[in-house]
């Protein structure tokens, strides 16, 4: 989808953050979602790979900023495709279970790598997916979200309180 979609990832990203920071500072490679979806994938995983530190040839963020749905997924990663968390490559292909929406996403692996992964978390409708998943109990371990860890990095959840209100 084009950038400027109701829906578009990068729009929420840009109107919320992006946009109050100075172009001088900003070093933006957006995925371009109106691509094809396969061929996207590819061309972004290369991105990064350009502008990202390799380790044992694998890029490493210093920073990841993620979201969470209120059905446990993040990154565009659904509880349908658990798989999409351990792919090898930098990129994946995800569908939206109910709009069957096509999304590129940074795989499992490749956010694990990130130095820091934060998550931002707001509203009421996401406590119960947060309190599953910090409790590890009911179906915490359906949600994609709760497999987000990083290997050699730190993990920060910010919540607001309603978002928290079950812990």
């Amino acid at each position: 989808m084009p950038p400027t979609h109701a829906d578009s990832n990068y729009k929420m990203t840009y109107d919320s953050l992006l946009k109050y920071l100075p172009a001088a500072q900003l070093n933006e490679y957006r995925i371009y979602g109106e691509n094809e979806p396969q061929a996207e994938a590819i061309r972004y995983g290369k991105v990064i790979e350009q502008h990202t530190d390799l380790e044992e040839g694998l890029p490493v963020f210093d920073l990841i900023i993620l979201g969470l749905g209120e059905d446990g997924h993040t990154a565009s990663i659904f509880p349908h495709q658990m798989e999409l968390l351990k792919d090898a490559h930098v990129c994946c292909v995800a569908q939206h279970p109910e709009s069957g929406q096509i999304r590129v996403s940074l795989t499992g692996k490749t956010i694990n790598r990130a130095r820091k992964v934060a998550f931002l978390v707001t509203g009421e409708g996401k406590s119960g997916r947060i309190e599953e998943i910090f409790k590890a109990q009911g179906a915490w371990e359906s949600y994609p979200a709760t497999f987000i860890q990083p290997t050699h990095g730190e993990l920060i959840w910010y919540m607001d309180k309603s978002a928290a209100s079950k812990l």
